[in-house]
This record gives structure tokens, C-alpha cells and sequence, in this order.
């Protein structure tokens, strides 16, 4: 749903309406042209179809107003994750390391970086990871179970 929703976002979609628009009006030209040549149809059967042909452009703009309205939340909601998530890292990184931690502030920063790992995506990650790796704080030992801290 959200590529058909793209896609018509990003087709011209006035374009596509006034093409739709303009085939309405030939067809509604063609029965008028229709009923002066042939009066026995009558003005009853042209008014139906011109009112039928107007509730279904009615609903085509809905469903085209609606979509356009789903694809922009949509695309809002994606840029706001995206703005956070790099909030969220660019406030670690600048929190930095203390100086001489003690097992609280160790504590502290591994769950910090624990959580974060788990909100960021994989570009932020990585620049996390990066960023331990540049300050020697990510360790290569394991405890007797084989697990060993992310940070020292």
C-alpha cells in the first residue's frame, strides 16, 4: 500500500486527475451530441449519467485526497523517527566517556549503550561501534560463560 501511495505522490497526480477530468468531459459532450441527434433518449437518461459520472470523480478525489494524506503522515512519521534517532546518538557521543569511571558510572554507560544500540539503525550503529573502537572501549576478552562487556 505504501509503494501504490509513493507512487501516486510522486506521478503528478493533478495530471492524472485532469486527464480523468477531461475524459468526463467527452463523454459527457458525446451524450449530449447524442441526445440533440437522437431526442427520443431523453434528457432523463443524460442526467443520470452525468450525475453517475460526477459521484465517481467525486470518490476518485477522496481516494486521491486520502492517499496523498497517508504518504505525507507517513513520510512525517519517518522523518521524525529519523530526526530522534540521531538526536538520541549525537547526545551519547557527545556525553562522552568520565575520565576514571567506577563500576556505577561503568554500569550506567553499558546500559546507555545497550538501549541505544537497540533504537538505532544499522548507518548509527555503526558510527557507534566506530566511535568505541576509536576510544579502545570495546573489550575482545570473555567472562567463564563466553560473554564479555561491551565496554571497559
Amino acid at each position: 500500500m505504501k509503494a501504490l501511495i509513493g507512487f501516486i505522490y510522486r506521478h503528478r497526480l493533478a495530471t492524472i486527475l485532469v486527464a480523468v477530468g477531461s475524459i468526463v468531459v467527452l463523454v459527457l459532450a458525446v451524450l449530449v451530441l447524442i441526445n440533440r441527434l437522437a431526442p427520443g433518449l431523453g434528457v432523463q437518461a443524460l442526467a443520470f449519467l452525468a450525475a453517475a459520472l460526477t459521484a465517481v470523480l467525486a470518490f476518485l478525489g477522496v481516494l486521491a485526497t486520502q492517499a496523498i494524506n497517508v504518504y505525507t503522515a507517513w513520510s512525517g512519521q519517518r522523518r521524525e523517527q529519523e530526526s530522534t534517532r540521531e538526536s538520541e546518538l549525537q547526545k551519547y557521543l557527545e556525553e562522552g566517556f568520565p575520565a576514571d569511571p567506577s563500576n556505577d558510572q561503568k554500569a550506567t554507560s553499558m546500559a546507555k549503550a545497550r538501549s541505544l544500540l537497540l533504537r538505532l539503525d544499522r548507518n548509527r550503529k555503526g558510527v557507534l561501534l566506530r566511535f568505541f573502537h576509536e576510544a579502545g572501549k570495546i573489550k575482545q576478552d570473555a567472562d567463564s560463560e563466553g560473554r564479555g562487556p561491551l565496554l571497559g
